[in-house]
């Protein structure tokens, strides 16, 4: 789930090797340097060292004077339940009574895609009756069988488990080919709970949801520059080409883009970026003659069409912070 949503080829996160983690040793990835990430043990029944490490860890995160130094989320990741089998260790349960502070806690039940193939077999008639049902019918039946099955089997026992306390976030996710949707709205999810301060950031690290992207690159635009640019069109001086080599570093750093080569910020590309200027730095001698009629009107729209497309490459408990203090913000 770390690769899919950071947009890394392997997050060694807890070694490979079932509690080996230490939740006191970061992990960063040079193919995505806006996150890091700590990872601890399961709470397997009886450890109770385990719990108390990771209770330390939060509480000295939390006090943590600098936004830099603190948790900035934390998902508690478990596996959903088809077989009736214990979802929530005792350290789960202790940790939903904690005082977190800032960070949101996130309640991350993994391999959804084991509700939806169930359901999915069940929506099949095996008598022949449903022959008629197109395919799209059918996977709405069984989506909403697993979106029931999931409420039964995973968010009621958290209830229970919650009945004396505030009930933290969760949702279902899987890293299946044809669940992105499900990895996207975990990280919305996220993007909607953490401090104010950090969603930029947050929104820069992830590397899987577009509509993400799209919304921090507005946000940096509107907060950094569109109130100038309504109050004057002067850049005292500031040639065009610098303020459009600003405009570029904001953008490739929003997106993130994997590129240890430096190809998206090197003067090669700093310089065909330069072209979208030349026409504005030529004297208009009719400057009224541009604003005649919109130019996306009568046959130019009707035989101009622009595709655009893009994507995103992109019981343990997941909490990651700091990447303000990774990015230089």
């Amino acid at each position: 789930m770390i690769n899919r949503v950071f947009g890394i080829e392997r997050a060694d996160v807890s070694h490979f090797r079932a509690g080996m983690a230490d939740i006191n040793q970061e992990f960063t990835s040079n193919e995505n340097p806006a996150f890091v990430l700590h990872d601890s043990m399961g709470f397997e029944s009886g450890s109770k060292d385990s719990f108390e490490i990771v209770e330390n860890f939060i509480k000295e995160r939390k006090n943590k004077p600098e936004l830099s130094e603190q948790l900035h989320a934390i998902w508690l990741c478990t596996s959903v339940s088809v077989a009736g089998s214990r979802i929530f260790e005792a350290g789960d349960e202790r940790i939903f009574s904690m005082n977190l502070g800032h960070a949101p806690l996130i309640v991350v039940f993994t391999k959804y895609d084991e509700f939806t193939d169930k359901a999915l077999y069940e929506s099949q008639d095996l008598d022949g009756d449903d022959d008629d049902k197109s395919e799209s019918q059918l996977g709405a039946q069984a989506e909403e069988r697993a979106r029931l099955e999931f409420e039964n089997t995973c968010v009621k026992p958290l209830s229970d488990v919650c009945a004396q306390r505030q009930l933290p976030l969760s949702i279902g996710v899987s890293v299946r080919d044809g669940h992105e949707e499900r990895v996207s709205h975990l990280i919305k999810l996220t993007l909607e709970h953490v401090a104010q301060q950090v969603r930029v950031p947050w929104a820069i690290a992830q590397r899987s949801d577009v509509d993400t992207k799209v919304e921090a690159s507005i946000y940096i635009g509107r907060s950094r520059y569109w109130k100038d640019l309504f109050a004057s069109t002067h850049f005292g001086d500031k040639k065009m080409v610098d303020c459009l080599y600003t405009l570029h570093i904001d953008i490739t750093m929003a997106w993130n883009f994997y590129d240890p080569s430096g190809h998206l910020s090197n003067g090669k590309t700093r310089a065909l970026m330069s072209c979208v200027i030349e026409d504005l730095i030529r004297p208009s001698t009719n400057p009224a003659a541009a604003f005649q009629r919109p130019y996306w009107s009568g046959d130019r729209y009707r035989r101009i069409g622009c595709n655009i497309s893009s994507s995103c490459g992109g019981s343990w408990t997941c909490c990651w912070g700091r990447g303000i203090r990774k990015m230089g913000l």
